[in-house]
């Protein structure tokens, strides 16, 4: 169901722009390998509930041998790496600049597979592109615009 779908990746970058924010203490403290070592099982755990039924009811023998080759490079390039870089970039960036590059990610996937010929851009894509557009204009603004708090002099 691609509404279903819809709500956990929604569900997904919620929670990815507050742990941004609210574990940025441990993201300092921590080495990227140590955070995703906890993130990625406390996360298969939660997913379980959707994720177990199909999972028992998967045939593996029956699959080719090169599909756990697939399996293995969509788990580490496009979602161990990312999430690599994302906590690394924390330690030297602001979290409202790594989210911007973090939320542009799949604007700028859609782009390049159009661009290729391997997809086509269509009306519902085109309106995501722009609601991320549209945040990430909201966030620099209300960093640009923020006034300047004074500090305390301790006087």
């Amino acid at each position: 169901d691609k509404l279903g779908g819809d709500a956990v990746v929604l569900l997904a970058i919620v929670a990815s722009s507050f742990s941004m924010v609210w574990l940025k203490e441990l993201i300092m403290r921590y080495k990227p390998v140590t955070l995703l070592r906890w993130i990625y099982p406390v996360a298969a755990v939660m997913m379980l509930p959707i994720g177990l039924g199909p999972l028992l009811r998967t045939d593996f023998s029956a699959m080719p041998a090169h599909v756990a080759w697939i399996v293995a490079y969509v788990a580490v390039v496009p979602t161990f790496g990312p999430n690599y870089l994302l906590i690394y970039s924390l330690h030297y960036v602001k979290p409202t600049i790594s989210s911007i590059y973090f939320y542009l990610e799949p604007v700028i996937a859609t782009a390049i597979s159009v661009a290729m010929h391997m997809d086509t851009l269509l009306w519902d894509r085109a309106l995501a592109s722009l609601a991320v557009f549209a945040g990430v204009l909201l966030v620099v603004l209300s960093y640009k615009n923020r006034p300047s708090t004074p500090r305390h002099t301790g006087e």
